[in-house]
């Protein structure tokens, strides 16, 4: 059996003085998509901070690809190969979305150039305002270019932190198609309140609750679980 590429042992995690993450226990297998749900403020946004070194971790063990990464700047651990799309998209407004590739490009080479046309397809409006301030995009299109920048990358891993916060739904449509296209190359994993995109790209779930890990399993079984949503996520 396939070893998990990301785990997470007994992780706390403060920001100042709350106590965000209670002990959470999670293991992301590669090759699939995994998706933490749970309400507002269960400390999921907090697991992918924390996973890349933004809000340390004060005690637990975080191992990727068998290494022990908790001590890691952020930087670090991109440079072993994982991708952060944030819930702000941290989109660069007055540079170019030329420039904001470029930014985010590890290695400007003929392989990246190759998987960039690949993002034309995926995201045509990528190539349509190439040479335009990244201000001028609808939100749909920022959060298409925060999403393809972290793609550009031969990564291992993605995460992903709310995509469809604040979308119209045929936007979150198309960005269900890219993400589950994305998900064929690279293992995601996904923060999303929205139980449709959720149960549209996710394999495997894990649920939080107060900082801590209550469930997990298929999402193909969630989907029907009435109990479950209603406790977990407040979905009747």
């Amino acid at each position: 059996m396939a070893e998990p590429i990301l785990s997470l042992n007994k992780v706390h995690t403060y920001i100042e003085q709350h106590h965000i993450l209670q002990g959470v226990d999670l293991n992301f297998m590669p090759g699939r998509a995994t998706v933490l749900l749970g309400r507002n403020g269960a400390g999921k946004s907090t697991t992918l901070r924390t996973v890349m070194g933004l809000t340390p971790a004060s005690s637990g063990e975080i191992t990727l690809k068998g290494r022990a990464v908790q001590a890691m700047k952020p930087y670090e651990v991109a440079k072993l190969g994982v991708g952060f799309v944030p819930e702000d998209q941290a989109v660069l407004y007055t540079l170019s979305v030329e420039e904001n590739f470029r930014l985010a490009m590890l290695n400007e080479n003929e392989t990246t150039w190759a998987r960039m046309e690949t993002i034309f397809q995926l995201f045509p409006d990528m190539k349509k305002f190439w040479r335009s301030k990244a201000g001028v995009l609808s939100g749909g299109q920022k959060q298409m270019l925060a999403i393809a920048r972290a793609f550009v990358n031969d990564h291992d891993l993605l995460l992903i932190d709310e995509p469809s916060k604040g979308l119209a739904p045929i936007v979150v449509d198309h960005l269900i198609e890219s993400i589950n296209h994305i998900k064929n190359h690279t293992t995601v994993i996904l923060v999303e309140q929205n139980f449709y995109m959720a149960s549209h790209i996710g394999v495997d779930y894990f649920i939080l609750d107060d900082g801590r890990t209550v469930h997990n399993g298929l999402m193909a079984d969630l989907v029907h679980d009435d109990r479950l949503k209603q406790k977990y996520l407040g979905i009747a």
